[in-house]
C-alpha cells in the first residue's frame, strides 16, 4: 500500500507539473494574440508574409465579386449558413482573401443568399 501511494503521489506531482506547463504555454499563446489585436497594422503594399502572426492589419483595395464563394456548412447562434469569402484586389498588387461574415440558409441549395457587393470603389479593410 506504501509503494502504491508513493508512486501516485509521484504522477499527481507529474500531472501538476504538466498542468502548470501547459497553463504557461496558453497564457503566452494568449499575450501574443492580445498584442496582435490591439491596433490595425496599415500594410499598404507590403507583402503579407512579413505579418507576425495574429497581427491585426488593414488593407486598401478592391473587392472581386466574380471569385467570391459561399463557404457552405456554417453555422451561427445554432443556424446554418454560410461564410461569404471574397477576394480583394490590393492597390499595390496581390490578393487577399476577406470573410465579409456570415448569411443565413435560404432554406434551398439552388437558392443562394444574395450577397452583391453594391460598389465597386477601393476601400480599406
Amino acid at each position: 500500500m506504501t509503494v502504491l501511494t508513493v508512486v501516485l503521489c509521484a504522477l499527481f506531482v507529474a500531472l501538476g507539473r504538466w498542468q502548470w506547463h501547459r497553463g504557461n504555454t496558453r497564457e503566452a499563446s494568449w499575450e501574443q494574440f492580445a498584442r496582435g489585436a490591439g491596433q490595425a497594422l496599415p500594410l499598404g503594399s507590403a507583402s503579407l508574409t512579413g505579418v507576425p502572426l495574429f497581427q491585426r492589419v488593414s488593407l486598401r483595395g478592391r473587392f472581386d465579386e466574380a471569385h467570391q464563394f459561399l463557404l457552405d456548412n456554417r453555422s451561427y447562434e445554432g443556424r446554418p449558413g454560410y461564410e461569404v469569402l471574397t477576394p480583394l484586389t490590393r492597390a499595390g498588387g496581390g490578393t487577399a482573401l476577406i470573410d465579409r461574415g456570415w448569411v443565413p440558409f435560404s432554406g434551398l441549395r439552388e437558392r443562394l443568399p444574395g450577397v452583391a457587393i453594391k460598389s465597386n470603389d477601393e476601400l480599406t479593410v
